[in-house]
């Protein structure tokens, strides 16, 4: 006797909108795109700057019109929100850190992530002047 196994129906294309764990992972994940976008806008405008004074120019025109600072502000919004979600699973991600006998807690690894970045940010606004 041989019987039809059960397959459980998964639908094709929605099934990460289900559970809010799977759609926060599709969206970090797709942020990533988002990220490779701005990689590659950095490296066209390397590739303008070895062309000379006026492709820069050009370039650097095109990224300060509308289009291109509503382009990098959208950019930012994805890249902060992968920033933001990849702190969140840190923790969760490495082998557990004891100081002594006691473990640290997630919060802390989640704060001292923050605390490298803002770090990080203000070298680099130190840097180009900025602050």
């Amino acid at each position: 006797m041989s019987r039809k196994p059960y397959v459980r129906e998964v639908p094709k294309f929605t099934w990460w909108l289900k559970k809010k764990f799977y759609t926060e992972y599709m969206l970090r994940e797709a942020t990533c795109i988002a990220v490779a976008i701005y990689s590659a806008l950095l490296i066209l405008g390397l590739i303008r700057l070895s062309e000379g004074p006026a492709e820069y120019t050009a370039y650097l025109l095109a990224m300060r019109s509308p289009l291109g600072i509503i382009l990098q502000l959208i950019i930012l919004a994805f890249a902060l929100y992968h920033t933001i979600t990849w702190f969140k699973l840190a923790p969760k991600g490495m082998p557990p850190i004891r100081i002594g006998d006691e473990k640290v807690e997630p919060k802390m690894i989640v704060a001292a992530h923050y605390a490298g970045w803002v770090g990080v940010s203000l070298v680099i606004l130190l840097f180009v002047g900025l602050v």
